[in-house]
C-alpha cells in the first residue's frame, strides 16, 4: 500500500527506503506466500495434507513466485486480494494435485493477519533501531546541557528556571517505557492466525493446537489463545503506542517552534528550509512534520479504535479501516522517528540569547523562590506580598526584582541568595541523572 506521505507537493522529505521497503507491496506478498509455504509445510508433517503434496507445494513456492504471477492485477470484485492471489499461485505455480491442498481448511483473513503480522514483527524490528539511536542522542545532549539555564514556560508563559538538559530529558524519557511496550508486543502479541471461515476451525479443529504449535515456530510469531477473527485489541494496543510516540515527537517538534521563532531564538536551526517569496526566513519544516504527524495519528487511531468492533465473527468494514488506517500509522510513527533524529542533530543553544531573555524579566522569574525564601524569615502571606509589590515595582521603574525587594524587606536578609542557580533549577540535575542513567542501562 502507497503511504499517505508519496505526495508531489511535499516531496521526497517523507520517502524513507527503509520503511517503504518493510512495507511495500513486495513485502506483502511475500509475507502471504511464506504463509501458505509454511502452513502446508506443517500440515504435511502433522498429516493433515499428504506429504508429498506439501514437499511439492513448499518446493513450487521457493522458487521465485512474484516473477510468475500478475501481481498488479488485483481482483475488484473480492475485497481482499487473497481470492485472486491464490488463484494466480494455483494456475502459475502448482500443478491441479498440489492445488487442492494449498490454503487447506482456513480463510483469507487468516493469511491476512498472520501476514501483516510477520510485517509489523520486522516493522517493530526496525522502530526500536530507530528509537534507540533517537534515545541515546537524547541522552547525550541531556547531559552536555544539564547546567545550561532557560526560561521554563508554562501555559505558555515563563514562569521560572529550567535547564536544557532537563526539558530534553522529560521530553524523551517516556520513550524508554515505549520500547519495552514494543518488545512485549513483539515477543508476545503478534499471533498467527488460525480461525477458518468463521472462527471456530471448523476443518482442522482436531489439528488445532498441534497446527497453531508448529506454525508459530515456523514463522516465529506468537499463539493465540483463541481464533481472533473479530478481537483486534492487539492491533489496536498498537496503534495506541505508535500513537503515544508520534505524540512524544510532536511534543518536540512543538517545543523547538517555540524556541525557535524569530522572536525568541533560543536554539538555532541549522539548515533548515527556505521559502520561495522571503529570503530571510527559516522555515522549522522538520519540526513542523512531526506536529503534523503526531495530530494525523491521533485522528487515525480514532478510526483504528472503532474496527474494534467487527459484527458477528468476521467483519468486513472493520477490517477495512484497520487494514487501511494502521498502515499509515505505522508510516507516522516509523517517519517520525527518523526526522525527530535528523531534526535533534541540527538544533543548537543560541546562549546569547538564552541569556538575554533571562535578563528581560527584570528578575520576577525568581519570585517563587523569593517567596519561600523569605518565608523562613517572616509569615508567607507577608513575603506574598512583598515579592508582589517588588514585581509591580520592577516593571514599573524599569529596575529588577531584587533592587526593588530589597528597599522593601529587612536589611539583615540576605537576598542574594535568591538568584543562586542552586535556589531555581529544582531537581534539574537529578532528572537529567535519572534519564542518562535509565537509557545507557536500556
Amino acid at each position: 500500500m502507497k503511504s499517505i506521505f508519496e505526495n508531489f507537493y511535499i516531496g521526497d522529505l517523507l520517502i524513507d527506503k527503509e520503511l517503504k521497503e518493510i512495507l511495500s507491496t513486495k513485502s506483502s506478498l511475500n509475507a502471504v506466500i511464506l504463509f501458505e509455504k509454511k502452513l502446508a509445510e506443517v500440515q504435511g508433517k502433522l498429516g493433515i495434507i499428504p506429504l508429498k503434496n506439501s514437499q511439492s507445494i513448499k518446493r513450487s513456492l521457493e522458487v521465485n513466485v512474484l516473477k510468475k504471477i500478475k501481481i498488479k492485477k488485483v481482483s475488484t470484485c473480492d475485497g481482499v486480494i487473497i481470492p485472486y492471489l491464490l488463484k494466480e499461485i494455483k494456475s502459475k505455480c502448482l500443478n491441479s494435485d498440489d492445488a487442492q491442498y494449498l490454503h487447506y481448511g482456513v480463510t483469507s483473513q487468516d493469511a491476512i493477519d498472520t501476514a501483516r503480522n510477520l510485517q509489523i514483527y520486522r516493522f517493530l524490528s526496525y522502530l526500536e533501531k530507530r528509537l534507540d539511536e533517537l534515545l541515546i542522542y537524547a541522552a547525550n545532549q541531556s547531559n552536555s546541557f544539564k547546567n545550561l539555564l532557560i526560561v521554563a514556560r508554562t501555559r505558555g508563559q515563563i514562569s521560572t528556571l529550567t535547564t536544557l538538559g532537563a526539558r530534553y530529558a522529560r521530553i524523551f524519557s517516556p520513550l524508554l517505557k515505549i520500547l519495552i511496550k514494543i518488545s512485549t508486543i513483539k515477543n508476545t502479541q503478534l499471533n498467527i492466525s488460525l480461525g477458518g471461515s468463521s472462527g471456530t476451525l471448523n476443518i482442522l479443529h482436531r489439528f488445532s493446537l498441534d497446527l497453531n504449535k508448529e506454525l508459530s515456530k515456523e514463522l516465529n510469531l506468537s499463539i493465540a489463545e483463541m481464533p481472533w477473527h473479530n478481537n483486534r485489541e492487539n492491533i489496536v494496543e498498537l496503534a495506541s503506542v505508535l500513537t503515544s510516540i508520534t505524540s512524544i515527537l510532536g511534543k518536540f517538534g512543538h517545543d523547538v517552534m517555540t524556541m525557535s521563532q524569530s522572536e525568541v531564538r533560543e536554539i538555532k536551526i541549522l539548515n533548515s528550509g527556505t521559502s520561495s517569496a522571503m529570503p530571510h526566513k527559516n522555515n522549522p519544516i522538520l519540526a513542523e512534520k512531526l506536529i503534523a504527524f503526531s495530530e494525523i495519528n491521533l485522528a487515525l487511531n480514532s478510526i483504528i479504535s472503532s474496527s474494534m468492533i467487527h459484527r458477528g465473527e468476521r467483519d468486513g468494514i472493520a477490517l477495512t479501516k484497520e487494514i487501511i488506517t494502521f498502515q499509515q500509522i505505522m508510516y507516522c510513527s516509523g517517519l517520525s522517528s527518523i526526522l525527530a533524529f535528523k531534526l535533534f542533530k541540527v538544533i543548537i543553544p543560541n546562549q546569547v540569547n538564552i541569556k538575554k531573555i533571562i535578563k528581560d524579566t527584570h528578575g520576577v522569574i525568581y519570585s517563587e523562590t523569593a517567596v519561600y525564601f523569605l518565608s523562613k524569615f517572616m509569615n508567607k502571606n507577608k513575603a506574598e506580598k512583598y515579592v508582589s509589590t517588588a514585581c509591580h515595582l520592577a516593571k514599573k521603574n524599569k529596575s529588577t526584582f531584587l533592587h526593588e525587594l530589597k528597599k522593601k524587606i529587612p536589611k539583615n536578609i540576605d537576598v542574594d541568595k535568591i538568584i543562586l542557580n542552586e535556589m531555581n533549577i529544582g531537581l534539574s540535575k537529578e532528572i537529567v541523572k535519572i534519564f542518562y542513567s535509565n537509557v545507557k542501562k536500556t
